[in-house]
């Protein structure tokens, strides 16, 4: 790692053994070309920031070119009418195509030099390629054989030692189905382990609203349509997604001294509706309100997004954050995406060790701060 300079903490062990893959590198920070031949570059994923450093992004790969070494994105290719003609293609240079990836921030941003070293721009790392397998703990998964292929953490494990377990799905509980007026009622979770929750950041994601964060709607325990929802002392240990999810209409819900450690995306997200369900009419009651977030401790979010907090709010109003630990990110501890309806309270937290691996920020987000032009109906406020 080079300290004079703000590079990823990919160098680190985190999320239970992953590592920056270091082998053919020309220093730790800033690794050559791989001099291996990959006879499959399409199972691979492109990790990797924009040129201002603030969001982070994954692409599907297609091929790799190793005379200039570059590498070519995955595209879904469209006819000029919007029909798809060929999914998983080398994106064009030009014509109707949507790559493969790069949602997982809001903005966008270059790929190239901006205002940073030549050399630091876009720091990647390419992840899930069979010839890179090299290192304790990596593992390679092949569909088309169905064989998963394993180095064990050290050399006294043998398969025997070793429990495996799978990750099908990124969400684990389901509290609700969207609808606000029969919404789930009265549900604790309490004293659960949820570990090893399977990655969403190939998966849809939506910008909430007009700060410039991107979601994904959907976590290892998502709530969407529920009151009086209590998750209390549980514990979510490497859940490579989002933690905890209250989706649109929650009410009166709790999530209360919760343990949260190597988070792949956010901790705890509080987001209403959004797209062409957004938030903005007299009466609307899509949006969580009037939930307690307290005494969790969150360590270590942003494994995979590196536009990620422990707390995120959006198109939500009149929450409690009190008295939480919120601590080792790359980006934000806390953000308020926008200052839809107000109301909320945080008081009480401790926030350290944020902005890790991004540029122009701070533990405390507070984005796109205009309060909306908002009625919310008096009916409502008794819910």
């Amino acid at each position: 790692m080079d300290s004079t300079h703000n590079e990823p903490y990919w160098d680190q062990q985190v999320s239970g053994g992953f590592y920056y893959n270091t082998t053919a590198a020309a220093t730790p920070w800033a690794p050559a070309f791989t001099k291996r031949t990959w006879a499959n570059v399409s199972t691979g994923i492109v990790h990797m920031y924009h040129s201002a450093r603030w969001g982070g992004w994954q692409f599907a790969l297609h091929s790799r070119n190793d005379t200039d070494q570059t590498l070519t994105f995955a595209c879904t290719l469209l006819s000029s009418n919007g029909t798809v003609l060929q999914r998983g293609a080398a994106c064009p240079a030009s014509g109707p195509a949507v790559v493969q990836g790069g949602w997982q921030e809001g903005r966008g941003g270059d790929i190239g030099p901006q205002y940073t070293r030549s050399t630091l721009n876009n720091s990647y790392f390419v992840e899930n390629i069979f010839e890179e397998l090299d290192h304790p703990s990596e593992w390679f998964l092949d569909k088309a054989r169905h064989r998963l292929y394993l180095i064990p953490p050290n050399s006294s494990v043998t398969p025997g030692d070793m429990q495996l377990v799978t990750a099908e799905s990124p969400r684990v509980v389901m509290l609700g189905d969207g609808n606000s007026s029969a919404p789930v009622m009265h549900v604790s979770l309490e004293n659960v382990t949820i570990a090893h929750a399977a990655a969403s950041f190939m998966l849809p994601y939506e910008e909430p609203s007009g700060g410039d964060w991107s979601i994904h709607r959907g976590a290892s325990v998502f709530a969407d349509g529920a009151v009086d929802i209590t998750i209390r002392g549980c514990h979510f240990d490497q859940v490579d997604g989002n933690g905890v999810f209250l989706s649109r209409y929650v009410r009166n819900s709790s999530i209360v001294d919760n343990d949260f450690s190597a988070v792949g995306d956010s901790a705890i997200l509080l987001v209403g509706a959004s797209g062409h369900h957004r938030t903005n009419q007299a009466g609307s009651v899509e949006y969580p309100a009037y939930n307690l977030i307290e005494g969790n401790h969150i360590n270590t979010v942003g494994v995979w997004g590196k536009q990620t907090a422990g707390y995120f709010k959006s198109v939500a109003r009149a929450n409690i954050v009190r008295n939480n630990v919120f601590h080792d990110g790359p980006r934000s501890g806390v953000n308020f995406n926008d200052g839809f309806a107000g109301g909320a309270l945080l008081e009480g937290n401790l926030l350290f060790n944020f902005v890790r691996e991004s540029n122009d920020h701070g533990g405390l987000l507070i984005g796109d701060p205009l309060s909306w032009i908002t009625a919310v109906a008096s009916a409502y406020l008794d819910n």
